[in-house]
């Protein structure tokens, strides 16, 4: 009786040991995640501040579009090289969103793994394909009553530093080399002009293939 007494004693004994154990490991883990999380925190405030000075001060509305276009939408001219490659992309975007840059061009968006984003326009009344010549590591944000176009926003670049990896972007890039950049679409000459130049990302050729 006392022998199973003792056994019983130390099954216990052992019991809590390992109760303790796992308790203290659970203990660990959590704090490492609040660690891991106050390290994101910090990583995205310190992005924040360094990208204030991209910051422009150029608002939508400053690079307006005249009118809205509402006439005959044009078939998509696929002529052209870029056209043909990514005909899919850029009809999807007459047929599901219509004018959505500029006053009256569709746009088409792509994304290729460890390269980035891309996208184009299309000119709704005359179904002309126009590539935009950026690669851009996050998004693209545009309106269709204007010429202004941004890639990769500030917030967009604090929110992945803070909430994902303050490191590496998803193509591989430094996170240190990815800056919000602001292009404005000249209309005339039907070219996107860079407003901060020395900062510009990889080019594109006008296939839509990374330039050398």
């Amino acid at each position: 009786m006392k022998k199973a007494y003792t056994i019983g004693v130390l099954v216990l004994f052992g019991c809590l040991v390992v109760w303790l154990g796992l308790s203290v490991r659970k203990s660990a883990l959590l704090q490492m995640s609040v660690s891991d999380d106050k390290n994101l925190e910090k990583c995205g405030e310190a992005f924040s501040t360094r990208l204030m000075r991209y910051r422009l001060p150029d608002t939508f509305e400053e690079y307006s579009a005249d009118t809205l276009y509402d006439g005959k939408i044009a078939l998509l001219d696929q002529s052209g090289a870029f056209a043909r490659r990514f005909k899919t992309s850029l009809q999807e975007g007459i047929r599901d969103h219509g004018v959505a840059f500029g006053g009256h061009y569709a746009t088409g968006e792509w994304g290729f793994t460890g390269i980035g984003n891309e996208m184009g326009l299309v000119d709704l009344k005359t179904g002309k394909a126009y590539p935009f010549p950026y690669v851009a590591e996050f998004d693209f944000v545009y309106r269709p009553d204007s010429y202004l176009l941004v890639v990769d926003p500030t917030d967009v670049i604090v929110d992945y530093a803070k909430e994902v990896n303050c490191d590496t972007a998803p193509s591989g890039k430094p996170m240190a080399k990815v800056l919000p950049l602001y292009f404005v679409w000249n209309e005339d000459e039907k070219k996107f002009g860079l407003l901060n130049p020395e900062d510009g990302p990889p080019t594109i050729d006008s296939t839509g293939r990374l330039s050398d």
